[in-house]
Protein backbone atom coordinates (compact mmCIF):
# COMPACT_ATOMS: atom_id res chain seq x y z
CA UNK A 1 0.00 0.00 0.00
CA UNK A 2 1.57 3.14 -0.67
CA UNK A 3 2.88 5.02 2.64
CA UNK A 4 2.45 8.71 0.78
CA UNK A 5 -1.27 7.82 0.84
CA UNK A 6 -1.75 7.14 4.90
CA UNK A 7 -0.21 10.54 5.63
CA UNK A 8 -3.03 11.86 3.86
CA UNK A 9 -5.10 14.23 6.28
CA UNK A 10 -9.05 11.78 6.49
CA UNK A 11 -10.70 15.24 6.73
CA UNK A 12 -9.02 18.18 3.84
CA UNK A 13 -9.13 21.84 4.61
CA UNK A 14 -11.47 22.54 2.01
CA UNK A 15 -14.49 20.70 4.08
CA UNK A 16 -14.32 22.77 7.04
CA UNK A 17 -17.16 25.65 6.98
CA UNK A 18 -17.24 28.04 10.11
CA UNK A 19 -15.54 25.64 12.18
CA UNK A 20 -17.81 22.72 11.54
CA UNK A 21 -16.39 19.55 9.57
CA UNK A 22 -18.53 18.44 6.67
CA UNK A 23 -17.84 14.68 5.95
CA UNK A 24 -16.83 13.59 2.07
CA UNK A 25 -19.78 11.91 1.39
CA UNK A 26 -18.28 9.12 -1.31
CA UNK A 27 -19.39 5.76 -2.89
CA UNK A 28 -17.83 2.56 -1.72
CA UNK A 29 -18.60 -0.99 -2.78
CA UNK A 30 -19.12 -4.00 -0.40
CA UNK A 31 -16.32 -6.21 -0.05
CA UNK A 32 -16.98 -9.21 -2.35
CA UNK A 33 -16.74 -13.25 -1.08
CA UNK A 34 -14.04 -13.54 -4.01
CA UNK A 35 -12.31 -10.41 -2.16
CA UNK A 36 -11.17 -12.35 0.90
CA UNK A 37 -8.61 -14.38 1.44
CA UNK A 38 -8.94 -18.11 -0.27
CA UNK A 39 -8.00 -21.71 1.54
CA UNK A 40 -8.75 -20.43 5.13
CA UNK A 41 -8.73 -24.17 5.94
CA UNK A 42 -5.33 -24.98 4.94
CA UNK A 43 -3.66 -21.60 5.50
CA UNK A 44 -2.33 -20.56 8.85
CA UNK A 45 -0.74 -17.33 8.19
CA UNK A 46 -2.67 -14.72 6.08
CA UNK A 47 -2.15 -11.05 5.06
CA UNK A 48 -3.44 -8.02 6.38
CA UNK A 49 -5.64 -6.66 3.57
CA UNK A 50 -4.72 -2.85 5.23
CA UNK A 51 -1.02 -2.91 5.40
CA UNK A 52 0.14 -7.01 4.40
CA UNK A 53 1.66 -7.89 7.24
CA UNK A 54 1.05 -11.50 8.24
CA UNK A 55 -1.62 -12.53 10.59
CA UNK A 56 -1.94 -16.12 12.49
CA UNK A 57 -5.39 -17.25 12.54
CA UNK A 58 -4.77 -20.71 14.05
CA UNK A 59 -6.97 -20.27 16.72
CA UNK A 60 -9.05 -18.23 14.71
CA UNK A 61 -10.29 -20.20 11.60
CA UNK A 62 -14.09 -19.72 12.85
CA UNK A 63 -14.31 -16.03 13.37
CA UNK A 64 -14.94 -13.96 10.30
CA UNK A 65 -12.84 -11.17 10.85
CA UNK A 66 -9.14 -10.62 12.82
CA UNK A 67 -7.47 -8.03 14.41
CA UNK A 68 -3.65 -7.06 12.65
CA UNK A 69 -0.93 -6.74 15.80
CA UNK A 70 0.89 -4.22 12.87
CA UNK A 71 -2.10 -1.54 12.07
CA UNK A 72 -4.73 -2.66 14.42
CA UNK A 73 -7.14 -2.52 11.71
CA UNK A 74 -9.46 -5.44 11.29
CA UNK A 75 -9.28 -7.93 8.48
CA UNK A 76 -12.63 -10.12 6.98
CA UNK A 77 -11.57 -14.00 6.60
CA UNK A 78 -15.13 -15.73 6.16
CA UNK A 79 -18.11 -14.06 4.51
CA UNK A 80 -20.15 -11.68 6.29
CA UNK A 81 -23.69 -13.44 8.53
CA UNK A 82 -26.24 -14.06 6.89
CA UNK A 83 -28.36 -10.27 5.96
CA UNK A 84 -25.13 -8.83 6.61
CA UNK A 85 -21.51 -7.15 4.21
CA UNK A 86 -18.60 -6.02 5.23
CA UNK A 87 -17.56 -2.15 3.71
CA UNK A 88 -14.19 -0.46 3.94
CA UNK A 89 -14.16 3.32 4.89
CA UNK A 90 -11.09 5.30 3.09
CA UNK A 91 -9.59 5.36 7.07
CA UNK A 92 -9.39 1.54 6.34
CA UNK A 93 -12.08 1.22 9.42
CA UNK A 94 -13.90 -2.45 8.88
CA UNK A 95 -17.73 -1.49 8.83
CA UNK A 96 -20.64 -4.39 9.36
CA UNK A 97 -23.75 -2.94 7.53
CA UNK A 98 -26.84 -4.73 6.79
CA UNK A 99 -27.35 -6.26 3.54
CA UNK A 100 -30.00 -3.68 2.26
CA UNK A 101 -28.41 -0.66 3.44
CA UNK A 102 -27.32 2.28 1.26
CA UNK A 103 -25.71 4.92 3.16
CA UNK A 104 -23.52 4.06 6.61
CA UNK A 105 -21.38 6.51 8.51
CA UNK A 106 -18.16 5.85 10.00
CA UNK A 107 -17.95 5.47 13.50
CA UNK A 108 -14.54 6.98 14.18
CA UNK A 109 -14.38 10.54 15.36
CA UNK A 110 -11.63 11.90 13.13
CA UNK A 111 -13.56 9.96 9.91
CA UNK A 112 -17.04 10.72 9.86
CA UNK A 113 -17.52 10.46 6.37
CA UNK A 114 -20.65 9.48 5.04
CA UNK A 115 -20.57 6.10 2.98
CA UNK A 116 -22.81 5.41 0.10
CA UNK A 117 -22.94 1.62 -0.27
CA UNK A 118 -22.82 0.51 -4.44
CA UNK A 119 -24.28 -2.31 -4.92
CA UNK A 120 -23.39 -4.61 -7.99
CA UNK A 121 -26.54 -3.74 -9.92
CA UNK A 122 -26.41 -5.19 -13.89
CA UNK A 123 -25.57 -2.18 -16.57
CA UNK A 124 -28.25 -1.96 -19.35
CA UNK A 125 -27.94 -0.07 -22.70
CA UNK A 126 -24.55 1.36 -21.23
CA UNK A 127 -26.51 2.66 -18.34
CA UNK A 128 -25.21 2.22 -15.25
CA UNK A 129 -28.11 1.68 -12.94
CA UNK A 130 -25.73 2.24 -9.94
CA UNK A 131 -24.45 5.12 -10.41
CA UNK A 132 -27.92 6.74 -11.63
CA UNK A 133 -29.27 5.31 -8.17
CA UNK A 134 -26.29 6.93 -6.45
CA UNK A 135 -26.97 10.22 -8.41
CA UNK A 136 -30.88 10.27 -7.37
CA UNK A 137 -29.92 9.20 -3.81
CA UNK A 138 -27.46 12.45 -3.34
CA UNK A 139 -30.05 15.08 -5.28
CA UNK A 140 -32.78 13.85 -2.49
CA UNK A 141 -30.35 14.04 0.39
CA UNK A 142 -29.37 16.91 2.06
CA UNK A 143 -26.48 16.86 4.85
CA UNK A 144 -27.67 18.51 8.20
CA UNK A 145 -25.99 18.92 11.62
CA UNK A 146 -27.91 17.80 14.50
CA UNK A 147 -28.94 20.05 16.89
CA UNK A 148 -28.04 18.27 20.08
CA UNK A 149 -24.39 16.43 19.57
CA UNK A 150 -23.43 18.75 16.35
CA UNK A 151 -22.85 15.64 14.44
CA UNK A 152 -23.28 15.73 10.53
CA UNK A 153 -25.63 12.98 8.95
CA UNK A 154 -27.38 12.90 5.21
CA UNK A 155 -31.10 13.03 5.72
CA UNK A 156 -33.84 13.00 3.17
CA UNK A 157 -35.44 16.20 1.71
CA UNK A 158 -39.13 15.01 1.71
CA UNK A 159 -39.15 14.65 5.19
CA UNK A 160 -39.20 17.13 8.36
CA UNK A 161 -38.06 15.48 11.78
CA UNK A 162 -34.72 13.61 11.52
CA UNK A 163 -33.62 11.27 14.60
CA UNK A 164 -29.70 11.94 14.52
CA UNK A 165 -27.67 8.20 14.03
CA UNK A 166 -25.38 9.27 16.42
CA UNK A 167 -27.29 10.25 19.93
CA UNK A 168 -30.73 9.22 18.48
CA UNK A 169 -32.11 12.37 19.59
CA UNK A 170 -35.07 13.91 17.54
CA UNK A 171 -34.91 17.39 16.21
CA UNK A 172 -36.64 19.15 12.89
CA UNK A 173 -34.94 20.46 9.93
CA UNK A 174 -37.90 22.74 8.90
CA UNK A 175 -38.95 25.23 11.69
CA UNK A 176 -42.00 26.23 9.91
CA UNK A 177 -43.74 23.58 9.91
CA UNK A 178 -42.54 22.58 13.41
CA UNK A 179 -44.32 25.94 14.66
CA UNK A 180 -47.26 25.07 12.36
CA UNK A 181 -47.39 21.48 14.16
CA UNK A 182 -47.48 23.28 17.54
CA UNK A 183 -50.10 25.94 16.60
CA UNK A 184 -52.40 23.23 15.73
CA UNK A 185 -51.84 21.06 18.96
CA UNK A 186 -51.89 24.36 20.62
CA UNK A 187 -56.24 25.41 18.79
CA UNK A 188 -57.37 21.39 19.68
CA UNK A 189 -55.78 21.49 22.77
CA UNK A 190 -57.77 24.48 23.76
CA UNK A 191 -60.97 23.15 22.13
CA UNK A 192 -60.34 20.14 24.37
CA UNK A 193 -60.01 22.34 27.59
CA UNK A 194 -63.46 23.60 26.46
CA UNK A 195 -64.97 20.23 26.00
CA UNK A 196 -63.67 18.80 29.09
CA UNK A 197 -64.22 21.62 31.51
CA UNK A 198 -67.81 21.62 30.05
CA UNK A 199 -68.59 18.10 30.35
CA UNK A 200 -66.91 18.22 34.14
CA UNK A 201 -68.88 21.03 35.68
CA UNK A 202 -72.16 20.05 33.28
CA UNK A 203 -72.10 16.50 34.57
CA UNK A 204 -70.80 17.50 38.13
CA UNK A 205 -74.00 16.75 40.32
CA UNK A 206 -73.67 13.23 38.45
CA UNK A 207 -70.69 12.40 39.66
CA UNK A 208 -71.07 13.43 43.48
CA UNK A 209 -74.07 10.70 43.20
CA UNK A 210 -71.40 8.51 42.61
CA UNK A 211 -72.17 7.69 38.39
CA UNK A 212 -68.84 5.98 37.12
CA UNK A 213 -69.59 6.35 33.62
CA UNK A 214 -69.66 10.00 33.99
CA UNK A 215 -65.96 10.15 36.28
CA UNK A 216 -64.68 7.63 33.35
CA UNK A 217 -65.82 9.90 30.86
CA UNK A 218 -64.23 13.08 32.77
CA UNK A 219 -60.89 10.86 32.85
CA UNK A 220 -60.92 10.14 29.93
CA UNK A 221 -61.13 13.77 28.48
CA UNK A 222 -58.35 15.00 30.83
CA UNK A 223 -56.40 12.45 29.31
CA UNK A 224 -56.89 13.38 25.73
CA UNK A 225 -56.55 17.04 27.08
CA UNK A 226 -52.60 16.84 28.32
CA UNK A 227 -51.87 14.28 25.44
CA UNK A 228 -52.07 16.99 23.31
CA UNK A 229 -50.81 20.08 25.96
CA UNK A 230 -47.80 18.01 25.43
CA UNK A 231 -47.35 17.81 21.73
CA UNK A 232 -47.65 21.19 21.58
CA UNK A 233 -45.06 21.37 23.63
CA UNK A 234 -42.96 19.18 21.94
CA UNK A 235 -42.90 20.97 18.77
CA UNK A 236 -42.91 23.88 19.98
CA UNK A 237 -39.57 23.14 22.19
CA UNK A 238 -38.31 20.85 19.79
CA UNK A 239 -34.60 22.13 18.17
CA UNK A 240 -33.78 22.85 14.77
CA UNK A 241 -30.89 21.28 12.68
CA UNK A 242 -29.01 22.95 10.64
CA UNK A 243 -28.17 22.44 6.76
CA UNK A 244 -25.35 22.43 4.87
CA UNK A 245 -27.67 23.92 2.44
CA UNK A 246 -29.55 27.30 3.70
CA UNK A 247 -32.53 26.67 1.00
CA UNK A 248 -32.55 23.19 1.41
CA UNK A 249 -35.78 22.91 2.88
CA UNK A 250 -37.23 25.63 1.83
Amino acid sequence: MDGNSERRPLLSSSNQSSGQIIPDIIPVPPIRPEDLPQNIGTNNLLACLVCGSMIDITVKKDQHVVKCDNCNEATPIRPAPSGRRFVRCPCNCLLVCNETAFRISCPRPQCRRIIIVKSDLPTNNNNNRSGDLDSNYEQSSVSIFCAHCHSSFLFSRDEWLARCPHCRKLSSVNPKLSRMRGFIFLIISLILLVIALGTIFGTMARTRLGYGGFIVLDIFLAIIFIYFIYRTIFYFRLKISKSTQSNAFT
